[in-house]
């Protein structure tokens, strides 16, 4: 594997968690009528696919092979969530506003995935990837931020299946947190990070680790707000080793 390629891949996706774009509304052909209970039954069953999804090539930093294997279920997860905010339009402004954002983040990561499927195919065969490197990264920066505002704005939409900013377990649960690290009270028995029960860390301490990152774990700023960011922190500090 080209070391430059593997310092590209560490450097610009562990930057990955502060980055945004910027939104704009869809302007395919929508539904006639509108519906706000039509809109979330289509859409937040596809959430969670592209949140794993986002995840697994957030995770894969420096890895090529990982993100190869991340590449097809970008694209697919986000095709579908696109479709289905595409095809359901809502009456009520706050989802109006969040389908926007669904609409502009899916369409970003689509794009994201077929990129990096090429980019790591140019990388893996020692071809020229300057291009395809800067519209993956461009598509995926963008992308990802928005799906975060997306996740946000339904969240404040009263969006099923979306946890409140201020349960720290769910919280804890929906960032993928029980991939990497064990901790009983959230059913998580990860072993890629820290064991929580063991370590039991001081609030303050997770604060910084989630907020900043540590070690192989990425900073989560700009993906979890300030108040998710305490909720989880809030959790695992009363939790752990109970």
């Amino acid at each position: 594997m080209p070391s430059r390629a593997v310092w590209w891949l560490i450097v610009g996706l562990a930057a990955c968690a502060g980055c945004g774009g910027t939104t704009t509304e869809d302007e395919a052909p929508t539904a006639a009528s509108c519906s706000d209970s039509a809109f979330t039954e289509a859409v937040s069953p596809r959430l969670a696919p592209l949140d794993t999804a986002v995840l697994v090539v957030d995770a894969g930093h420096g890895n090529v092979d990982a993100l190869a294997a991340g590449a097809p279920a970008l694209s697919l997860a986000a095709r579908q969530l696109r479709e289905a905010a595409k095809d359901n339009r809502p009456c009520s402004p706050q989802l109006v506003k969040a389908r926007g954002l669904v609409l502009a983040a899916a369409r970003d990561l689509s794009g994201a995935g077929h990129e990096l499927k090429l980019l790591t195919d140019a990388i893996r065969k020692e071809k020229a990837y300057s291009d395809l490197e800067s519209r993956f990264l461009t598509d995926y920066y963008n992308g990802s931020g928005e799906f975060q505002d997306a996740l946000a704005s339904l969240r404040k939409a009263g969006g099923p299946g979306l946890v409140s900013a201020s349960d720290g377990k769910g919280v804890f649960e929906e960032a993928g947190c029980a991939n990497c690290h064990t901790l009983a009270a959230a059913g998580a028995s990860g072993t890629i990070g820290p064991d929580l029960d063991a370590a039991k860390p001081s609030r303050d301490l997770v604060i910084d680790a989630v907020t900043n990152g540590q070690g192989v774990m990425l900073s989560f700023e700009g993906k979890l707000s300030v108040d998710q960011i305490q909720a989880v922190a809030d959790f695992v500090s009363r939790s752990a080793g109970k």
